[in-house]
């Protein structure tokens, strides 16, 4: 039993060299002296369909054109996840800096503010320049955890971007353990 051919162009192959086959032997029949009939007319089978050629051909191109367009997608994604995993970095990076700084500044206003405290009672200073170094003071203490703050967030993101998630449940297990 002979095997069906699967694609067209096998089909398409076959029609032809079973055609060259038939049109060879007839030749060469007739060439020796024979009176053989005309070669049979090929069967409607196997001629080609090239209406579902062209089809097919198009179903491919269109394959290969979604592909293509999946291929643009994830890269898009790819390297917007690394432009966030990257801004997330250099933004811990600077407000690791500005905490480190402001952690100075908070510093520097608690011993301006425990001088003034000082001055104030040995009679030195009025308590306006008390109350302008605890102003100072309570400034920067607000400046330093708003910073605190930016940075949790940036971490939070940063995790985000590196494809992690945050649940309450694993922030419940995790404050138990």
């Amino acid at each position: 039993m002979k095997e069906e051919p699967k694609s067209i162009s096998e089909r398409a192959t076959r029609f032809l060299a079973v055609d060259m086959k038939d049109r060879l032997k007839s030749a060469f029949n007739r060439g020796a002296g024979g009176n053989e009939p005309a070669p049979e007319a090929p069967r409607v089978d196997d001629t080609p369909d090239y209406s579902s050629i062209f089809a097919h051909r198009a179903q491919s191109a269109q394959a290969h054109a979604q592909f293509d367009e999946q291929v643009a997608d994830y890269r898009n994604t790819v390297l917007v996840a690394y432009q966030e995993v990257e801004d997330n970095l250099a933004a811990l990076r600077q407000l690791q800096r500005e905490y480190l700084s402001e952690t100075a500044a908070v510093a520097s206003t608690a011993t301006a503010l425990q001088q003034a405290q000082y001055r104030y009672k040995e009679g030195l200073v009025t308590y306006l320049e008390v109350s302008i170094a605890e102003n100072a003071y309570l400034q920067a203490q607000i400046t330093n955890v708003t910073i605190q703050l930016r940075r949790m967030n940036a971490s939070v993101l940063l995790v985000k971007a590196l494809g992690g998630g945050w649940q309450r449940s694993d922030l419940g297990t995790a404050a138990t353990r």
